[in-house]
């Protein structure tokens, strides 16, 4: 039996637990360039999780500068190219304890149309921490990309969150 989940006090609390998590980044990453910041969940439904995932422009060459001495394909802008926008590769994988211990329900014993729900949560709360302004102002932002994303997500997912969370 489904107990009872407030939607909205989960959004507002992961606003928050970003928000703090951006701001915690921001101190971590010093003068690296951010270029990604996501919310990286289970899946493109049937959300289990959440986590809190950003890079840096230094963060991804140091990661394909590693990759590299396994396999040649990982060798210079190549090796960036590849791993951009694969968030589990990012040098600051789920960095933010505070956003990994939110729970969700169970997708086997919730209400179906919650998934709908939960990807609005998700995207209320980075536009409210973009609100902030934690995200940057005018160039600063203009070259971060804000996106919800899984660990292999589709163009159509991927282009979803993109979208709705960027400046054109």
């Amino acid at each position: 039996m489904e107990r009872t989940f407030d939607l909205a006090a989960f959004r507002r609390d992961l606003a928050r637990r970003t928000a703090d998590a951006v701001q915690a980044l921001r101190r971590r990453i010093g003068s690296e360039t951010l270029y990604a910041f996501a919310l990286v969940t289970s899946g493109e439904s049937g959300f289990t999780w959440v986590k809190a995932s950003a890079n840096t422009e230094e963060g991804l060459a140091r990661r394909a500068e590693a990759r590299a001495d396994a396999d040649p394909r990982f060798r210079g802008e190549s090796g960036r190219r590849l791993l951009r926008w694969a968030a589990p590769e990012w040098a600051y994988h789920d960095f933010a304890a505070e956003v990994r211990a939110l729970e969700i329900p169970d997708p086997a014993t919730r209400r179906p149309t919650l998934d709908g729900a939960l990807y609005e949560a998700f995207v209320g709360a980075l536009k409210a921490v973009d609100r902030g302004g934690l995200f940057g102002r005018g160039a600063e932002r203009a070259f971060l990309t804000v996106n919800v994303v899984c660990d292999r997500p589709s163009q159509a997912f991927f282009r979803r969150g993109l979208v709705r969370l960027n400046p054109i």
